[in-house]
């Protein structure tokens, strides 16, 4: 079962920024909010783009705010692992977030670049219509998962 929706799309594959649109989608993704932020501003006439671009700062905060949390619960564990007379701990939690947060992005990445080939717009669980509504305007659609 998937745990994203995909929604039928007329993309254009003119952009503002010159490139296509799968690669600036793609783009949006690499490094996280700060490249999402950029396309966002820049890009003016590519709904699909600004799309990807309002997604990946959302995903990215969120997968930020995860790693945060991460660092924190393996301080502690540490913590705990250096008082009770141990001296090495991996940061374990940590290291999955970041592993997480990898997958997510390149997931993302592929999915958007693929879908501007296919007319297909990739819409992460909870975040693609709050992103569908920056981008698009309205209430984003009504899709189900399949």
């Amino acid at each position: 079962a998937m745990c994203w929706s995909e929604r039928s799309e007329a993309i254009p594959s003119d952009t503002s920024t010159g490139l296509e649109a799968g690669l600036s989608a793609l783009l949006c993704y690499v490094f996280g909010w700060i490249s999402g932020l950029v396309f966002y501003l820049v890009e003016q006439s590519s709904m699909y783009v600004r799309f990807h671009a309002v997604q990946s700062m959302i995903v990215s905060g969120i997968l930020f705010l995860l790693y945060i949390v991460c660092i924190i619960i393996d301080s502690i564990i540490r913590a705990i692992v250096v008082a009770s007379g141990g001296f090495w701990y991996v940061y374990f939690f940590t290291l999955i977030a970041f592993v997480i947060g990898i997958t997510v992005a390149i997931f993302c990445m592929i999915k958007a670049y693929l879908g501007a080939a296919t007319g297909t717009l990739m819409m992460l669980p909870g975040i693609g219509g709050l992103a569908y509504k920056f981008s698009y305007g309205g209430e984003g659609p009504q899709v189900t998962s399949e």
